[in-house]
């Protein structure tokens, strides 16, 4: 009886280990990718937790044990939600990596009052009367942990950040986790526990440290975000000024133009009429040039743009295609648009004659590439293989370049740069 009780609560235990770790997944990438959990989540999970009761019945505690459940919840995490590797085995690693950490507190400390390492030695090793309420006690506090942090990992962002500091934490905790193991099975000594326990407050005091950081980030740039939009709104609202400025003075003298028209037509000067009608209907012809992708973020950006692009004569070529829904947050996409085409139109500002800016965006598959090129009047300057700006104040300048790489980097997206004596062309490329 001993035994089957033991069995289902190990299968348990195993079980609300892995549910958690697939939760996590799923609130971190499902709402981007509208995944939910199907039969396949469950199958896989059963699968993970019988394979682990198999090797439990060879030994309660091994290392093969952990990394194959490591390699096992990445390579499953990457079917299911169809993120990349490295950052399914960031997440893994480091989710193990507190799990096993909290075991060895509760363990060390149920040994460390209850008999010593002779105590914890049998926890480890074999079944019984006490190591099933220690389970129980561990596994319960896990959940009730788990429980009292989601609601704070729903509004956590995953980005690229976060899976160097998950990659860093986990391989130094590695290291310390298996200092304190080869401490706790060797020599047990009385301040193990306390060891383990500082473990588990150092991990948990980084989490939210890098938490803090990523939303302080975040709020960072949804200020940049803010700052644009009105810049951007009060471009468009002076933009739109002077085309109702010229709209209302075409309404104001409409019966001066009809009678106009009425001259020229009356004479059969139709040639006349029709450069006269042209003419007159250049206000209504600015107000209609839209560019329109059903995403507003998108929209307001190319529209306002395309109004600077104007005032200072330069033809801008635009060849859009958006997605409506993907998870490219509205501040990097501004931040990206935004330097790349403020960038073209500063440069070819510097030339004479017929100035050409070109912006495409296309998607393919699961990935975005922005293309935006623009000509070139002057050599650019390159060291390092960085391009260095040619403004004056370089304290203030040529951070733009950067800011993009940067948010580029949150999708696991590249920056590169083509040029040659009469075009410079930056190609973006981002995963969505």
């Amino acid at each position: 009886m001993i035994d089957i009780l033991s069995f289902v609560l190990e299968f348990a235990a195993s079980f609300a280990e892995a549910f958690i770790l697939y939760d996590i997944f799923q609130i971190l990438f499902s709402p981007q990718k509208g995944i939910k959990k199907t039969k396949m989540t469950w199958i896989i999970i059963l699968i993970a937790v019988g394979l682990v009761q198999g090797l439990n019945a060879i030994a309660l505690f091994s290392l093969f044990t952990i990394l194959f459940l490591v390699l096992y919840w990445s390579i499953s995490a990457k079917f299911l939600y169809g993120i990349d590797y490295i950052t399914t085995l960031s997440i893994t690693s480091f989710y193990t990596l507190i799990v096993v950490v909290f075991d060895f507190f509760i363990f060390t400390a149920f040994g460390t009052f209850s008999g010593g390492y002779d105590t914890f030695s049998t926890l480890v090793s074999n079944t019984g009367i006490e190591r099933m309420i220690v389970v129980l006690s561990t596994k319960l506090l896990w959940v009730l942990c788990y429980l009292l942090i989601r609601k704070y990992l729903v509004k956590f962002h995953f980005n690229k950040d976060s899976r160097t500091f998950f990659i860093r934490v986990t391989i130094a905790g590695c290291i310390v986790c298996l200092i304190l193991a080869k401490m706790t099975f060797d020599t047990f000594p009385y301040a193990i526990n306390q060891l383990w326990f500082l473990s588990v407050c150092a991990i948990i005091c980084f989490a939210f440290y890098h938490g803090y950081t990523v939303k302080k980030k975040m709020k960072d740039a949804e200020l940049e975000m803010i700052e644009l939009r009105n810049q951007m709104l009060e471009d468009s609202y002076e933009t739109l000024n002077v085309v109702y400025a010229k709209n209302a003075k075409l309404h104001h003298d409409i019966n001066n133009h009809l009678d106009t028209l009425y001259q020229l037509l009356d004479t059969n000067a139709v040639s006349e009429a029709k450069e006269y009608i042209e003419r007159i209907s250049e206000p209504v012809k600015d107000l209609n040039r839209v560019v329109w992708t059903g995403v507003d973020v998108v929209d307001a950006i190319l529209n306002s743009k395309l109004e600077k692009a104007k005032k200072d004569d330069i033809e801008m070529t635009y060849n859009v295609e958006y997605p409506k829904h993907s998870n490219i947050q509205a501040h990097d996409i501004c931040v990206i648009l935004s330097n790349l085409i403020d960038n073209a139109l500063e440069a070819v500002m510097k030339g004479q004659g017929k100035k050409e800016v070109k912006v495409t965006i296309r998607k393919i598959n699961s990935f975005l590439t922005i293309q935006v090129s623009n000509d070139i009047f002057e050599p650019v300057k390159m060291q390092d293989g960085k391009i260095i700006t040619t403004k004056s104040d370089t304290l203030l300048h040529g951070w733009g370049i950067q800011s993009v790489k940067a948010a580029a980097e949150n999708y696991e997206g590249t920056v590169k740069y083509t040029y040659d004596n009469q075009q410079f062309v930056v190609t973006v490329i981002l995963f969505y």
